[in-house]
């Protein structure tokens, strides 16, 4: 087995040195309330799998995107949320220039087709979009980051002025991290005489 891990150890980690070129980088968020019923301030992270360090560029969806905190007075919704995962997603795209988040758009609803009940978010940068569904189709507009139902939200339509991004941190992933403690416990024993 010890003669084996020897061997393969280099593989593992120059294998361990491609998968760490593609992780993920992720972001903070939050806006606060202007026009709404609800005070207080929206707090969440999104994970762009489609960077791989903290200075690069490209255009994407989030991978991930996950409410974190949110005030009191929001409707159906737990912190923690994953919003990538609601079942009525409109729009996920976002530009990202030398690791600063310059432009994005995205929407979802809790509920397809969502009701007055179902929790909507709306981060908005660009033109106007709608999250599909009746009764209550949804229509973000130029600028508008959103996050609650008909009755109770927080809302302001300042767009990117109105978001606080956070600097980018970049993650490897877990496959790479076991990939790497393995090539180097290798090379360690490639050093003992077993």
């Amino acid at each position: 087995m010890f003669k084996i891990l020897k061997i393969l150890s280099p593989l593992l980690l120059a294998t361990f040195i491609s998968f760490n070129a593609h992780a993920s980088v992720i972001y903070t968020f939050s806006f606060e309330n202007v026009v709404g019923t609800v005070s207080g301030r929206v707090e969440g992270t999104i994970t762009f799998d489609f960077l791989s360090s903290i200075s690069d560029s490209g255009i994407g969806a989030a991978s991930q995107l996950q409410i974190t905190s949110f005030p009191v007075g929001l409707p159906s919704l737990n912190e923690g949320d994953l919003v990538t995962n609601w079942q009525a997603q409109a729009v996920n795209l976002f530009t990202v220039v030398n690791g600063q988040i310059t432009d994005y758009q995205f929407g979802a609803s809790e509920g397809n087709p969502p009701t007055t009940n179902d929790s909507v978010f709306c981060l908005n940068n660009g033109g106007q979009f709608n999250i599909p569904g009746t009764p209550r189709a949804y229509i973000c507009g130029n600028g508008e980051n959103y996050l609650g139902d008909a009755s109770s939200y927080v809302y302001n339509f300042s767009g990117i002025q109105g978001v606080t991004f956070s600097e980018g941190i970049a993650v490897s992933t877990p496959s790479a991290t076991i990939l790497f403690a393995i090539g180097i416990a290798g090379i360690f024993l490639r050093k003992r005489k077993i």
